[in-house]
């Protein structure tokens, strides 16, 4: 798809509003979203590699690697500064 043919599809002007189909809303507990990650030949054979050995598929072991990274840095942010603590 070359620059015009993507500028045509994002134009109001040219939609055709007699054809518009309404879904319903995604209820919140089905929800996601989807993210493209790019990796180079040595980062994808050492993610295959990790997600082999804890016996999980590689989209998986990111997931479950992304969401705890995520968490543990949450936890950090909300707990106190150690030095806090002792004073």
């Amino acid at each position: 798809m070359d620059e015009r043919e993507l500028a045509e599809l994002e134009d109001p002007e040219t939609w055709d509003w007699s054809r518009v189909e309404r879904l319903p809303p995604i209820p919140p507990g089905e929800r996601f979203s989807e993210f493209v990650i790019v990796l180079d030949e040595e980062q994808v054979a050492a993610v295959q590699a990790a997600a082999r050995e804890a016996g999980e598929g590689m989209i998986a072991f990111i997931r479950r690697a992304a969401v705890e990274r995520a968490l543990a840095a949450l936890e950090k942010r909300a707990a106190p500064n150690a030095r806090d603590a002792v004073a």
